[in-house]
């Protein structure tokens, strides 16, 4: 019986690995002018389909290994006000972190 249910055991947490595994996402991150994953919103900053804190998008960056070199470009969405204070204060971040070529995009080209 105790053999039964060790078996029962392996192949659980082996299909628990394969479910595992075959789930998770491959992270890309689209950075240029035509296609900027990084939306500055008036109620905050979307990166994909998800609203990130500036800590969050600059630790992201150096997860996926970004080259400091890269040119940044963050969307800035028409419903957004006059205030680019928000924005300035990302890019500042941005550029403490070593990521100095940050520009804002009003509309995808």
């Amino acid at each position: 019986m105790s053999r039964n249910c060790w078996r029962i055991a392996e192949a659980a947490a082996f299909a628990l690995l394969l479910a595992g595994c075959a789930s998770v996402p491959v992270r890309t991150l689209e950075l240029d002018a035509a296609h900027p994953a990084i939306r500055y919103c008036h109620d905050g900053l979307r990166m994909g389909e998800r609203y990130v804190t500036i800590n969050e998008f600059v630790a992201t960056l150096e997860e996926m290994e970004i080259p400091h070199s890269q040119v940044i470009h963050i969307l800035v969405d028409e419903d957004v006000t006059r205030d680019l204070r928000p924005a300035r204060t990302l890019m500042g971040s941005l550029a403490a972190a070593g990521y100095s070529r940050s520009v804002l995009v009003t509309e995808r080209k």
